[in-house]
């Protein structure tokens, strides 16, 4: 500091005997949490990297994420994670002066496919939108008649994709209507 001086209507009653004075000040940077999103995949796909974004906490005056040294990055026991099971999704690359970060563990979840798979048959039935490409081999074949008539037989198929979205199937009567009464 270079001066000091009274203000008020009062200063006029005190007498300053040092008008300079130097001092140091001590700031603590403030808190700023950096959390990973968690993520869940079905078993069997692309093996997972990188992450699923964070969420801040703490910045202040406005700021964002642009004042922070370094980049995002991931790591944690979900890299390169395919099986089922929760996996740590850890965020971290970051620094700064003004703040004291702390990272908080995200939770990738991988499942089996559990009734969907038992519901359509099988796993490979199963495919996670951005995973690998599963095609449908068979939908199934089903027998259709009355007690005592011989039935008919039909099956069903389908075609690989890798967007959302309907997907084409096909299927064919192997039978007759003259076997149902």
């Amino acid at each position: 500091m270079n001066s000091i001086a009274l203000g008020s209507t009062d200063a006029g009653n005190y007498n300053l005997l040092n008008t300079t004075a130097t001092t140091s000040a001590d700031i603590t940077p403030a808190s700023l949490s950096v959390t990973a999103n968690n993520d869940s995949r079905f078993a069997g796909g692309t093996p997972y990297t990188g992450g699923n974004g964070v969420a801040y906490s703490g910045f202040v005056a406005g700021e964002t994420s642009g004042v922070l040294g370094g980049a995002l990055t991931y790591g944690g026991s979900s890299q390169g994670a395919s099986s089922a099971g929760d996996y740590a999704i850890t965020p971290g690359g970051y620094s700064s002066g003004n703040y004291a970060i702390r990272y908080v563990k995200g939770v990738l979840s991988i499942t089996s496919g559990g009734a969907a798979e038992a519901a359509l048959g099988g796993p490979a039935l199963v495919a996670a939108y951005g995973g690998a490409v599963q095609a449908v081999a068979s939908i199934g074949t089903t027998t259709v008649g009355t007690g005592g008539g011989a039935g008919g037989a039909g099956s069903a198929g389908g075609v690989a994709g890798s967007d959302a979205g309907a997907l084409a199937a096909a299927a064919a009567d192997t039978g007759s209507s003259s076997d149902n009464e």
